[in-house]
């Protein structure tokens, strides 16, 4: 039986391959572009990311903030499926907002959750405004 050898990632001390060494490595590599920062205002994610919560809803708020959830308008966009209306509600674009905030449903959430914060339900909010008042 032939030995099998073990590969290693020889850009940090422990060998192992962790985002922080890849971030690093992609940042240090002469002659590369310079990586553009994900979408949506960094301010919140910021704030987002130092609100005491659960890791799981870190990610998933900055994964939304980020617009990156995987929802009708980025699964249609990167033609996975092509059909981008909101599933609950079936009267809009299901885009991290809708699904978060304008959808009926959701609505229905934040006005049973006893949050007096009226931006909330407010349609004509952005989802950065929409978010800054989350993390208050």
């Amino acid at each position: 039986m032939a030995k099998q050898g073990l590969l290693g990632w020889h850009y940090n001390d422990s060998g192992i391959y962790t985002v922080k060494s890849g971030y690093w490595l992609a940042t240090h590599l002469p002659n590369q572009e310079i990586i553009q920062p994900t979408y949506g205002n960094t301010t919140i994610k910021k704030k987002l990311w130092k609100t005491q919560m659960p890791s799981k809803i870190h990610h998933f708020l900055w994964k939304a903030s980020s617009r990156s959830l995987p929802k009708g308008s980025n699964l249609k966009r990167r033609h996975v499926t092509n059909q981008d209306q909101c599933c609950r509600c079936c009267s809009s674009e299901e885009t991290e907002k809708h699904i978060l905030f304008d959808c009926p449903y959701a609505q229905q959430i934040w006005r049973a959750s006893g949050i007096s914060n009226m931006i909330l339900t407010d349609t004509s909010a952005t989802l950065e405004e929409m978010m800054e008042a989350c993390l208050q």
